[in-house]
C-alpha cells in the first residue's frame, strides 16, 4: 500500500503528468520491494515557497506499511532523481518525509490489513 504524495508548485499536464506518474510509481516499487500493483501516487500544484523563493520545489511524503524506515536511503536518492527530472526540483529544494503506518491503521476494501 505505498501511498507516495507530491506537493510542489512545478504544474505538469497530459503526456509529461503520465510520464511522472509511472516513474514515481516505479521508483517506489523498486525502493520497497511492493508490487507496482499495490502504489498509489498523487500530485498536487500549489503555491510554495522554499528559503524565501518560489523556484521549483516540493514537499514528498512516502507512506507504507513496513520496510519504510530501512528503504529511507534508497528511496530518498530514487525521489529526488525523479523530482530533478520531472519536476526540475533540485535535491536541496525539497523535503522528504517518511511514514510507516501500522498495518490495523490503513484499509483496503474496506478492511483493515492488520
Amino acid at each position: 500500500m505505498p501511498t507516495l504524495q507530491v506537493q510542489t508548485n512545478v504544474p505538469l499536464e497530459g503526456d509529461a503528468a503520465d510520464r511522472f506518474f509511472d516513474a514515481a510509481t516505479d521508483a517506489v516499487a523498486t525502493a520497497l520491494g511492493k508490487p507496482p500493483a499495490f502504489v498509489q501516487v498523487s500530485l498536487t500544484t500549489a503555491a510554495m515557497s522554499f528559503a524565501g523563493t518560489t523556484d521549483p520545489t516540493a514537499y514528498v511524503s512516502l507512506t507504507s506499511l513496513g520496510k519504510v524506515e530501512e528503504a529511507a536511503p534508497v528511496a530518498s536518492r530514487a525521489l529526488a532523481e525523479l523530482l530533478t527530472t520531472h519536476l526540475g526540483v533540485q535535491p536541496g529544494r525539497a523535503y522528504i518525509q517518511f511514514f510507516d503506518c501500522p498495518r490495523h491503521m490503513m484499509a483496503l476494501n474496506g478492511t483493515p490489513f492488520g
